[in-house]
């Protein structure tokens, strides 16, 4: 292995492990990782992007110095097959909902998981959901409960049979199958959720179809207390139903936990996020996208910036301090 820590030139011959010497120290692992996938495994463009990110003095700049027809490809690279993230959009000190409007906005996969008993003002809340990613959709290509399974269209009526829950439920989800086959984003289960087991299948082919996951729980006052809920709720839902319900409710839940619970985890081929190929389908909500203006517009330098705040090193923390002063 060539010694690339006293000798930073780059040729065919480095490896990746290679790559992981020359910078462990200098910025996280996973940035490394994400900066070579997102390079679709040409190290030598990962090597410049992570001396672009490390800041890392280069004894070769030539190395920099592209062809007119490298930079076009690059270019298009950057373009067509590299997400155009902004990944502080997406840490946990932002919500579900504005993780999922704009994930939307970007065109990528997302499927929406919602929570809470009868009458918490969860369907409001996936129908509002919806309604701030586009304007002037079908709610049925979208949203999916296995209470609309008891609604009679041809008059308007609900009429509910325990007899035919299971039935509903397997409606529900060929149709969220089916929406996941035309990679429809977002698509929203409305269903309680209250335990962990209910939403296995979702989260499998989710995962197995490359699609961001989150959970949205119910926001309202009321959604914990039974006697109002069972006021609130449309289809009449029992007191005692309702009380049953939040017993059964799981909480705390996440994403990860859910991912570890069922041993699932997503493969490099379909690691979220992912565009969907039917963004161009329907019309998004201007009013309500964020940062739409520069879609397609960045360079791959430019987008790898992104990962600049993952540096979690000593040494590059000091250097943004010193940047900031």
């Amino acid at each position: 292995m060539t010694n690339i820590r006293k000798n930073m030139s780059w040729s065919c011959l480095n490896t990746k492990e290679d790559l992981f010497e020359l910078f462990t120290g200098h910025v996280d692992h996973d940035v490394i990782e994400m900066v070579i996938e997102s390079r679709n495994n040409d190290l030598l463009l990962a090597y410049r992007d992570l001396i672009e990110i490390t800041n890392i003095s280069d004894p070769d700049p030539n190395l920099h110095l592209l062809s007119a027809e490298e930079k076009n490809q690059s270019a298009a690279v950057a373009n067509s097959n590299t997400p155009n993230v902004n990944l502080e959009r997406l840490s946990t000190t932002e919500t579900p909902i504005s993780k999922i409007i704009y994930l939307v906005s970007k065109h990528f996969k997302v499927v929406v998981l919602m929570r809470g008993c009868q009458g918490s003002g969860k369907s409001y809340q996936a129908t509002n959901i919806l309604n701030l990613c586009y304007t002037n959709v079908k709610h049925d290509d979208f949203i999916f409960s296995a209470d609309k399974f008891f609604f009679n269209k041809s008059n308007g009526k609900y009429k509910y049979s325990r007899d035919k829950l299971n039935d509903a439920h397997n409606w529900v989800f060929q149709k969220f199958q089916k929406a996941i086959e035309l990679e429809v984003t977002p698509v929203i289960i409305d269903n309680t959720n209250c335990e962990a087991w209910e939403m296995e299948n979702y989260v499998k082919v989710a995962v197995n179809n490359g699609y961001w996951i989150e959970i949205v729980e119910p926001s309202t006052e009321w959604a914990w207390d039974a006697t109002e809920l069972t006021k609130k709720n449309t289809h009449s839902v029992s007191y005692d139903s309702i009380i049953s319900a939040l017993r059964r409710y799981e909480h705390n839940i996440t994403v990860d936990s859910l991912l570890a619970r069922f041993k699932l985890k997503y493969n490099k081929k379909n690691q979220p996020p992912i565009v969907s190929n039917m963004f161009k389908k329907y019309p998004l909500c201007e009013e309500n996208l964020i940062d739409q203006r520069d879609v397609g517009s960045k360079t791959q330098i430019e987008i790898i910036d992104d990962f600049k705040d993952l540096c979690i090193t000593k040494k590059q923390k000091k250097k943004k301090k010193k940047k900031k002063k």
